[in-house]
């Protein structure tokens, strides 16, 4: 055993800093051997235990320093001898979501959950949602919509959750501290997948690695505030109040939970949300300038957002830490009604039935006291005055040290075994459990059944109470909640697809081109299949270092789209893919001038569009152009495109 958890847990009265005092300390090479079979069989505590066999968290650091040392010596190997970038976007990704997984998994007191269990549901979890997710936005288009900063955020979390519901259905999953690190497996699995996604793109289409080096980083670091943290509060919050039933609809209408969902889901939106279209308003404000600067070219948003999700996750888990203690105080509670109850009624006693006779169907107990047969007014077990071969006290049982003998008090007929044996009078004779005698004759017969083992004789259950992933009945399948979780994938999908079905027509407008004030009037639109990724490389020097690529991918772009409000967006047969536009203006009557600017708030899922580059800072190019009634011809980046109204 290491650490004495005793006084962590006296009462209710921890601290966080008791609770991970230990972690630098060093380590027997069994506690860390103890630690990493928490959840396997044969290793998962009794209730009334869990609390002195929980060792406090310390395997999360030693693998902080693999990490660390690791990412440095890639990152080394990537900046400064031009390998290793493949393992920037491979492996990086998964360390610190790991490391957080792996902290998480550690505080679970029960240890009914092992690291298998965990990285299981943490793979099966972030490859289905990102599957989930992209389909959805596929096939419905959401992703191209203006309300994409609030439906990517309600999606990601909808199947989250339901994924969540999916591995918390069990009773036996019913601490909240196992709902904390369910969901925390599930939201690691996701933030793996998204944050590898996300830097094989910037990677990709940067070329250079070392140029975004800074935005790699930051993306990297930014997932301690982000997903892990919230899947974990909401998973917390539905495994308190679900407790040891299985999971019913009834449980989603939890106040707690309620809280931490629409809680979780506000940051998500605040974490993505474009601040600079906000701050535009107050572009004359030096104070608001300053707060700007602040909040999104120095990550400030990401600072309080990752606070503010800490405090929301430890409160959560301080909650699960005082749901075990009750849980484990109220099983050392029953257990010692359970050795009281063993003490005076079931250790050391002999309880002999009447098998035929007077006496035959009655039970009679004999503890401390001895029980004498007989005809005698002072005989525990009274025979009728004339009955046959009873004698007045006829034989008598009584304990005798450890043991229950039987003793014939010199009676005239005898006492007998049931195999005929006569006892030989005044002789103690040891009673086994079953045995079975008679007085005089087998009409007068009895049986004994001795419990002289005390507790060592009771079912486990009894002695121990239950493990903590032991549960009172049976289990249910949970089939109920695999067929509620179908029928809201079902509605979701549906729901957004009918949303988004309407974006078609975002740009349809019956006016004819024409100049006025220096712009185009009217909506034209490119159905021409092109390279997007090629032209805005070729046309605007290091754009890429900055934005996300993951906007510029070949298959979300098709055709280009001027609408009457100055705007040149990236579309995606014919729906204008909103964050990925230019403004222009005309030069003459066969130049169209593009213009890109570094403040607009490009999404790299954490929006980290503003790194390394000063706001307001832009970038453009001419595009020559030639009209011809209803149809423009662009000469743009090499390509001949043909817009039409």
């Amino acid at each position: 055993m290491g650490q004495d958890t005793s006084e962590i847990f006296k009462g209710k009265n921890f601290k966080w800093a008791h609770i991970f005092s230990g972690f630098n300390a060093a380590k027997t090479k069994e506690e860390k051997q103890r630690q990493l079979m928490a959840g396997l069989p044969g290793n998962v505590p009794y209730e009334s235990d869990m609390i002195k066999e929980w060792q406090p968290p310390f395997l999360f650091y030693k693998f902080f320093l693999y990490c660390f040392v690791m990412m440095a010596l890639i990152f080394v190997c990537s900046y400064l001898y031009g390998f290793g970038d493949a393992l920037i976007v491979s492996v990086i990704p998964y360390m610190i979501p790991l490391l957080l997984l792996i902290m998480i998994w550690e505080l679970n007191i029960p240890r009914n959950l092992s690291i298998l269990d965990v990285l299981y549901i943490a793979a099966f979890s972030g490859i289905l949602c990102y599957l989930v997710i992209f389909f959805i936005n596929d096939i419905t288009g959401i992703a191209y919509m203006d309300s994409f900063v609030f439906t990517s955020p309600l999606l990601a979390e909808i199947a989250q959750l339901l994924l969540i519901c999916i591995f918390l259905r069990k009773k036996s999953r019913g601490y909240g501290l196992n709902g904390l690190l369910v969901g925390a497996a599930v939201g690691a699995g996701y933030a793996m997948m998204t944050t590898a996604d996300d830097l094989f793109y910037i990677a990709e289409y940067a070329g250079q690695i070392e140029g975004i080096m800074g935005l790699i980083l930051v993306r990297i670091f930014t997932v301690i505030g982000g997903n892990i943290l919230w899947m974990a509060a909401v998973g917390g919050a539905l495994a308190l109040a679900k407790g040891k039933e299985a999971l019913k609809g009834r449980h989603l209408g939890n106040s707690l939970f309620l809280i931490c969902l629409i809680g979780t889901y506000l940051l998500a939106v605040l974490w993505n949300y474009d601040i600079g279209s906000f701050f535009a308003r107050f572009a004359d404000s030096d104070v608001m300038n300053g707060l700007y600067t602040f909040l999104d070219v120095y990550q400030g948003r990401y600072i309080l957002l990752t606070v503010v999700a800490w405090a929301l996750f430890l409160f959560i888990a301080r909650k699960g830490v005082e749901q075990a203690i009750d849980i484990a105080q109220q099983a050392k509670a029953d257990q010692r009604k359970w050795e009281s109850k063993i003490a005076n009624n079931y250790a050391g006693k002999a309880e002999i039935y009447g098998v035929s006779g007077a006496f035959g169907g009655q039970k009679f107990v004999c503890t401390s006291k001895s029980i004498v047969f007989g005809r005698d007014a002072s005989c525990t077990v009274k025979y009728a005055g004339d009955t046959k071969g009873i004698s007045s006290v006829h034989c008598e049982i009584k304990k005798q040290g450890d043991d229950y003998v039987l003793i014939d008090k010199n009676s005239s007929y005898g006492t007998f075994w049931k195999n005929g044996e006569k006892l030989e009078a005044g002789k103690p004779y040891i009673l086994s459990d079953h045995a079975e005698f008679y007085l005089a004759s087998p009409e007068n017969a009895y049986q004994v059944s001795v419990r002289k083992e005390g507790s060592a004789g009771l079912p486990v259950e009894m002695r121990y109470g239950k493990r903590t992933n032991e549960i009172d009945g049976a289990e249910e399948s949970g089939q109920n909640v695999y067929i509620a979780c179908g029928i809201v994938l079902a509605v979701m999908f549906l729901a957004f697809y009918i949303v988004s079905d309407q974006t078609g027509a975002l740009f349809a407008d019956d006016s004819y081109l024409s100049e006025e004030n220096g712009t185009f009037q009217g909506a034209w639109v490119s159905d021409t299949t092109y390279d997007i990724k090629d032209i805005i490389l070729s046309r605007i020097d290091n754009v890429i270092t900055i934005a996300d690529i993951g906007l510029f991918k070949e298959k979300w772009a098709n055709g280009i789209t001027f609408t009457q409000d100055g705007m040149a967006y990236c579309t995606y047969n014919g729906t204008a893919i909103d964050y990925a536009r230019f403004s222009y203006s005309i030069v003459d009557d066969s130049t169209l001038h593009l213009q890109w600017s570094y403040g607009a708030d490009i999404d790299v899922g954490v929006k980290l569009a503003n790194v390394g580059i000063t706001v307001g800072d832009e970038t453009g190019f001419d595009v020559s152009y030639v009209l011809d009634g209803d149809v423009m011809y662009l000469s743009y980046a090499g390509y001949n495109l043909t817009l039409h109204r």
